[in-house]
C-alpha cells in the first residue's frame, strides 16, 4: 500500500510479491541448543526471495535451514516440489512455544 499522505498509513517495503498459500514443508536445521532437527510445518508465505514459517524450534538469527516445499496445499502426490536453502533474518517469539522465522532464500531448485 502506498502512503497517500495519511499519517496512519504504512508503506509496503517488500519488493517481491508474497504468496500466502499454506504450502506444506519439511524444515531441516540446527536449533538454538545445537541439536539437529527435521520437522513438518506449513509456510505462512513465500516469495521468490524469501519465506516465513512458524516452528516450535527456537532457532538463532543467521542459522542456515533447508526446506522441502510441496507447491500445493492439496494432499495429492503430483505437486511440484521445491528444494530450498535459506538464512534466518528474523525470529519472532510467539505464544505456546512457537517461533515465526523470516528466511532469506539463498538457493532453490524445482524437482
Amino acid at each position: 500500500m502506498l502512503n497517500d499522505g495519511n499519517l496512519g498509513a504504512r508503506s509496503e517495503r517488500r519488493r517481491k510479491t508474497r504468496i500466502a498459500t499454506p504450502f506444506p514443508t519439511i524444515v531441516r536445521g540446527v536449533n538454538a541448543a545445537g541439536e539437529a532437527f527435521q520437522v513438518e510445518s506449513v509456510l505462512d508465505n513465500l516469495s521468490s526471495s524469501g519465506l516465513h514459517v512458524t516452528l516450535r524450534q527456537r532457532v538463532k538469527k543467521r542459522t542456515k535451514l533447508e526446506f522441502v516445499i510441496r507447491m500445493s496445499a492439496a494432499a495429492h502426490a503430483g505437486a511440484a516440489t521445491v528444494l530450498a536453502r535459506g538464512v534466518v533474518l528474523r525470529v519472532e517469539e510467539r505464544p505456546a512455544g512457537q517461533f515465526g522465522l523470516a528466511v532469506k532464500l539463498t538457493h532453490h531448485r524445482f524437482t
